[in-house]
């Protein structure tokens, strides 16, 4: 299956992220699996020639599984708008306790990530992906504390900045040799 566009995404995203369909208005089903985020399309593991040994990034993503299994443990996605852009404060507050789980266990993630010591090699290339993994968690907390303070604009435009971030977490992963099939492309 091909990626989607990126407006594509930035709309699924936020109607996955989107609040809760309480009122009249449409609502499109959550996610299904695990991740949080739209869903990666490209396949790979780890690369067992990338310039980071794939025993060190196995260990990463040791990381990721864990986390990913607490986020599938917070269920579905809560159902929001079919246009993010119709999103109320009052929806927007009632997904927060959901966007907020998550941004926790994300943050607490991209913090065990960042803890494990260099690599014994592509450590310059490590040292991009682990900051564009703290700065994915940071985007993730912004993203909860807007829906939190029922902020509809902030929301949408943590939710865009996001994006931004995460195509950065992808390119710094598949540059050390995380394909976009494993547990923290999938969690970042």
């Amino acid at each position: 299956m091909p990626r989607a566009t990126v407006a594509a995404a930035v709309l699924a995203a936020l109607a996955v992220l989107a609040g809760v369909g309480c009122s009249g208005t449409s609502s499109v089903p959550g996610s299904v699996g695990p991740s949080p985020s739209p869903s990666i399309t490209v396949p790979g593991g780890i690369s067992a020639t990338g310039p980071v040994p794939a025993d060190y990034l196995a260990r990463a993503d040791k990381i990721c599984i864990g986390a990913l299994a607490e986020l599938q443990r917070r269920g579905p996605a809560p159902l929001g708008p079919t246009d993010p852009r119709r999103l109320t404060a009052k929806q927007l507050r009632a997904a927060a306790p959901y966007l907020d789980r998550g941004a926790y266990l994300q943050g607490a993630a991209a913090r065990a990530v960042r803890a494990l010591p260099p690599p014994p090699a592509g450590a310059d290339g490590w040292g991009v992906y682990r900051a564009a993994v703290g700065q994915y968690a940071d985007g993730a907390q912004a993203e909860a504390s807007a829906a939190k303070a029922g902020d509809v604009p902030g929301f949408l435009a943590a939710a865009q900045r996001l994006l931004a971030v995460r195509t950065k977490v992808l390119d710094s992963g598949l540059a050390v040799g995380l394909g976009a099939g494993t547990a923290c492309a999938r969690l970042f």
